[in-house]
């Protein structure tokens, strides 16, 4: 899955994986909860 693969990109940049998430318009609660947490 696409999440888990976010997920595991912890070293990234948040703020580039989240813009590239709103682009793809990728759908995945649990990365937008990771994303609400971290922000």
């Amino acid at each position: 899955m696409i999440c888990s693969r976010f997920q595991r990109q912890n070293e990234k940049n948040y703020t580039e994986i989240y813009n590239q998430i709103l682009m793809n318009k990728i759908d995945c609660l649990n990365s937008s909860n990771m994303f609400k947490t971290k922000f």
